[in-house]
């Protein structure tokens, strides 16, 4: 159905750039679990001969699937979660202190605050946007 017959037959709908209507909710495509299967097998295959630094690699992949296909976060915060991660890395790295476990607890308070500030957000469209968010029906129709 065009978005000409949507708003003939009275319905709100916006569209994303691409021309689809917004949706909320988890997602998943073929593609997507391509990617977290290849990087979960690229971190194992180069554990050893990394010493553990393949990881990172890895917590990026997840992470990246956490905030675009679970939570469905705004960019913004997204790239100042990677701005964080990669400086906490770089420093790991030059410190020579790196350890997945310790790289992962530096970064998972970071992913807390961006993922409770996202949700709070009116144009929260995630997973359980619909119990989380009163004004869905209002992202959804293009009003915020």
């Amino acid at each position: 159905m065009s978005n000409e017959n949507m708003s003939q037959k009275g319905e709100d709908v916006a569209l994303t750039y691409a021309g689809r209507p917004r949706t909320f909710g988890f997602r998943l495509s073929a593609v997507d679990t391509a990617v977290v299967f290849v990087a979960i097998l690229s971190t194992i295959a180069f554990w050893r001969s990394s010493n553990g630094i393949s990881s990172i690699g890895l917590i990026v992949v997840l992470h990246f699937f956490l905030f675009c296909n679970v939570f469905r976060i705004p960019r913004l915060p997204e790239l100042l979660w990677g701005g964080f991660y990669l400086a906490i890395c770089t420093a790991m790295l030059c410190l020579d202190q790196f350890t997945p476990l310790f790289n992962l607890a530096c970064i998972a308070p970071i992913t807390i605050l961006v993922l409770f500030w996202s949700i709070r957000l009116p144009t929260y469209h995630g997973i359980f946007a619909r119990l989380w968010n009163p004004k869905l029906d209002d992202y959804l129709a293009g009003r915020i």
